[in-house]
């Protein structure tokens, strides 16, 4: 953890660790874990294509953003019907089963990435 050069992302050097014999851990896979939603930004240099294959990918990002409870069920779902241009109120006890089937009803309109 002392080195000079660039730090490798937490969950790859969590699979190291755990694949090097250091600990001894049952774990999901892929670890859920995901950047902050402000470190994800739309360029707006994207064609079009590309923009909606984008859209997806944070889309996906929302998913795991949810469940690894960075922010609210609620949250995650306002930022995913902004995301996909549907007008929707959600309430604040929203639970992360409904966020995954608010998410499984747009997922027709999400690219393969």
């Amino acid at each position: 953890m002392n080195s000079q050069s660039v730090l490798l992302p937490i969950d790859i050097m969590l699979r190291k660790i755990l694949r090097n014999g250091y600990l001894n851990a049952r774990l999901l896979s892929p670890l859920i874990s995901a950047p902050a939603w402000d470190l994800a930004k739309i360029s707006t240099i994207q064609d079009p294509e590309e923009f909606n294959v984008y859209r997806s990918m944070l889309a996906h990002l929302l998913l795991k953003i949810c469940l690894s409870e960075i922010d609210s069920p609620s949250t995650c779902c306002a930022r995913l019907a902004d995301l996909f241009g549907e007008a929707a109120n959600f309430p604040d006890d929203l639970t992360k089963s409904q966020f995954f089937e608010f998410f499984k009803s747009l997922k027709p309109q999400m690219e393969s990435f």
